[in-house]
């Protein structure tokens, strides 16, 4: 295929909002294969379809591209199905550097945390980073080519309620992360609180931890798939074993690099093992840190707490798609202890680069936690006889059915519309 040097087209859809809205026009550029990087903007064409999307992945013979907004990734996408790169855009009468974009949000973002931090400081409140921007740029010692929303903060349970009113003398709004209304009732003591401000139309968010879990802890149901004293051990060791780390001359607080390796691979597991950028943050950490890393100390760790099950699926899909450095004794040492879970998973099989909705993200993460559970099968059948278990079971069938008659709906529509027609 002939391709022109350089075009230009107006986005039609959704599906790479924020970044791009409709009614954008987008400068796309002949680029060589070899020079299109990971987090490029690129126009493909699949199915006789012009498509404007994120590089999420790439090989020397294919990269895979997925819309910001999209759950589903495009497949792979070979050289002669990629038109070029996208480095500006129009809006309105203005021309913008999509990078140009990128060092905006992020400086403000980081501009905020700054200021966030030094309040929370002043009034000797202790956080630490889990995840987010400020981990970003001490990893990658530069500012991201794509947009940060949220960021991940663990705080002493003593504090947390201090937390709360410090964020929201600031101007931030609490979010409601329940599922339901019903499940808002139950979650007076929740261990997570996600608050919210707007600054310049930039959304930051900062989701408060008072415990590391990995768990579905809104279905209360603690100690029936994994001991809540492990968790409580796990959060008071985090807390202790804290590292404070530079950036542009501000200090801030992150996991110590075991606790940080340990706690991303829990958290891919947390999100079913899905999101590339989730395992490419877990390969860029181990890559910072792997010189200094004591892996046989994450070894012992890994054991004592039981996670087995839990890391070993994030640290093989790292080593698959990045070809990460983790000591081959590594996996030897913490083969996950239930054959089933690896059966379920399809280690081989599973790919990372689609996501699923909210409701097919809950039954799996249900169904992920009680097969990779390290307690008694006996014990763990106790949980469907939880309420909050029970409710969201019969909330999920509902929504299900619900989905099912709304798309059959469409269907019968259209096809009495197309004999209509004829």
């Amino acid at each position: 295929m002939n391709k022109p040097d350089s075009l230009q087209c107006v986005v039609q859809g959704n599906s790479m909002l924020p970044l791009l809205i409709p009614d954008d026009m987008v400068e796309i550029i002949k680029t060589p294969f070899q020079n299109i990087q990971t987090d490029d903007i690129v126009a493909i064409i699949k199915k006789n379809n012009m498509i404007v999307h994120r590089v999420v992945y790439k090989t020397q013979s294919y990269l895979i591209s997925k819309g910001d907004n999209n759950l589903k990734s495009d497949g792979r996408v070979y050289p002669d199905e990629v038109l070029g790169r996208i480095n500006y855009f129009k809006r309105g009468n203005k021309r913008i550097a999509i990078d140009a974009y990128y060092l905006m949000q992020s400086s403000l973002y980081f501009k905020e945390w700054t200021k966030i931090n030094h309040v929370f400081h002043k009034n000797n409140l202790e956080v630490i980073i889990l995840k987010g921007l400020p981990l970003y740029l001490y990893l990658d010692g530069k500012m991201p080519r794509r947009l940060y929303y949220d960021c991940d903060l663990l705080v002493k349970s003593s504090q947390f309620d201090d937390i709360d009113k410090t964020l929201r003398k600031e101007g931030y709004d609490q979010l409601d992360l329940s599922i339901s209304k019903i499940f808002s009732f139950f979650h007076h003591d929740f261990p997570e609180k996600s608050f919210i401000k707007t600054m310049h139309f930039v959304p930051i968010v900062f989701d408060v931890h008072k415990e590391m879990f990995f768990t579905m802890v809104h279905l209360r149901i603690e100690d029936d798939l994994y001991p809540k004293k492990y968790i409580t051990e796990l959060t008071q060791t985090f807390l202790s074993n804290k590292m404070t780390v530079v950036f542009q001359g501000r200090t801030f607080s992150i996991l110590s690099l075991n606790d940080l390796i340990l706690y991303l691979t829990l958290h891919f597991f947390h999100h079913n093992y899905e999101g590339i950028h989730r395992l490419q943050t877990l390969h860029k950490a181990i890559e910072a840190v792997h010189t200094d890393m004591d892996w046989d100390h994450f070894i012992t760790t890994v054991k004592l707490y039981q996670l087995n099950n839990y890391v070993y699926p994030s640290l093989f899909l790292s080593k698959k798609y990045f070809d990460t450095t983790i000591p081959a004794y590594v996996f030897e040492s913490i083969l996950p202890s239930s054959r089933i879970f690896l059966v379920i998973l399809q280690l081989k099989t599973l790919q990372p680069f689609d996501e699923s909705l909210r409701i097919i993200n809950g039954i799996k993460r249900f169904m992920y936690l009680f097969f990779a559970s390290p307690l008694p099968l006996a014990k763990r059948f106790i949980v469907f006889v939880r309420p909050l278990v029970v409710l969201s079971v019969i909330l999920s069938i509902e929504i299900l059915i619900r989905s099912f008659l709304v798309k059959a709906g469409k269907r019968i529509r259209y096809f009495f519309s197309k004999m209509i027609f004829f």
